[in-house]
């Protein structure tokens, strides 16, 4: 199960377009706390999500679903700009960064690797969440 967060609704629904055809289905929400309520109660595996929002700083969105959610899975990045001191975030957990235009390749080739091992027991696939 994905979900890609973006305030921008012509962004998600870009991006989830990316992905039509490709057998990956995408839950896509505009809002980091609809986000955090969506996770609460459904299994997530991936999450994408943007990092400048208004209602909370992707980044503050990932420390809280991390440390408050135990959410271990994969989880992307995609910005519009880049800052070095954004590498910090791949030595916490953060998978992968894109900056935007995300290519379509990228983007699919990413989560095919990641789909392949989640869904093969003897690559350890597992949930997003440590107590699973």
């Amino acid at each position: 199960n994905i979900i890609m967060i973006d305030d921008e609704e012509s962004i998600l629904e870009a991006y989830a377009s990316l992905l039509v055809g490709s057998e990956i289905s995408v839950k896509t929400i505009n809002n980091p706390l609809k986000a955090i309520e969506y996770i609460k109660n459904h299994s997530v595996d991936v999450i994408i999500s943007d990092i400048t929002m208004p209602e909370m700083s992707g980044i503050d969105f990932f420390k809280k679903i991390k440390n408050d959610m135990k959410y271990s899975g994969i989880f992307i990045f995609i910005t519009g700009f880049w800052k070095k001191e954004f590498d910090y975030l791949l030595k916490e957990g953060v998978s992968k960064v894109f900056t935007k235009p995300l290519s379509h390749h990228d983007l699919l080739e990413f989560l095919s690797g990641f789909l392949q091992k989640t869904s093969d027991p003897e690559e350890g696939g597992t949930s997003g969440y440590a107590d699973s």
